[in-house]
């Protein structure tokens, strides 16, 4: 399995054989597989987490990063990539269920509704929307505390820093965090030639993502494939007669005779 310190050396690589290695200033392999990392779950959606806010009366923006419960959690400042339409209302971190949709919106669709909605009064929100990088807003503001609004999204994973820290993938899908990094540094200093090696670079990243996004997919896919059951009023019609699976007294099932 590929190591950070695996990475940062096939960085090196690829940064040598596009003439890039020499560049000023000098490439930064760890900083660069870091980068990789950050575009290809930016790329593929493949980490996803859920965060939790508490209302506070008449704020409208909460920072997603420092206000998440337990306020206070050593979690890093990862950033979040993207953020999912599917958060839930009034939660309750005992009772499963409790919550309630609570859509999504933006600022665009708000200023069309409510040129003012910056300044309204505080009351029960009806929406959320991003109201800058790494913070959300809630329209209107709250005008009570305590309630708890449950989002999910795709959130960068923590720094590696040991030179034996891994990552969650195949190893084939660490080259295209590789090649990302490397795509990142010479993209500014690439010129001629080198611009046929940049590009099949970055091809050669994106191929590697849409075969994960792919495998994604379809494992997902095999988690859900089930025989089919012969309807109960077939089933009643045989007595003790046996049947196989795929048949009914009547003949096969549809498409399948």
């Amino acid at each position: 399995m590929f190591t950070f310190d695996d990475m940062q050396q096939r960085v090196i690589q690829l940064l040598t054989l596009g003439g890039w290695s020499n560049g000023f200033p000098a490439p930064n392999p760890a900083a660069l597989v870091q980068y990789g990392k950050q575009e290809f779950i930016r790329y593929t959606n493949t980490n996803q987490e859920t965060a939790i806010i508490q209302t506070v009366p008449n704020q409208a923006v909460y920072n997603m990063i420092s206000d998440i419960l337990p306020v206070g959690q050593p979690i890093g400042d990862r950033m979040w990539l993207s953020w999912n339409d599917d958060a839930l209302w009034n939660i309750s971190q005992s009772i499963v269920g409790q919550g309630s949709y609570f859509p999504q919106t933006t600022r665009q669709k708000l200023r069309k509704v409510d040129v003012q909605y910056l300044d309204i009064p505080s009351s029960v929100p009806q929406a959320w929307y991003v109201a800058e990088p790494q913070k959300i807003g809630l329209y209107p503001p709250p005008a009570d505390g305590g309630i708890l609004i449950q989002f999910s999204g795709n959130r960068d994973l923590p720094d590696l820093q040991a030179e034996d820290d891994t990552l969650p993938w195949l190893d084939r899908y660490i080259e295209a965090v590789c090649l990302l990094g490397a795509y990142y540094f010479a993209k500014p200093i690439a010129r001629g030639e080198e611009l046929g090696t940049l590009a099949r670079y970055h091809a050669e990243a994106m191929d590697l993502v849409k075969e994960f996004n792919q495998d994604s997919v379809d494992q997902e896919a095999a988690l859900i494939n089930r025989y089919v059951c012969m309807p109960r009023t077939g089933y009643l019609d045989n007595g003790n007669r046996y049947f196989p699976w795929y048949r009914t007294p009547d003949g096969y099932f549809p498409n399948q005779g």
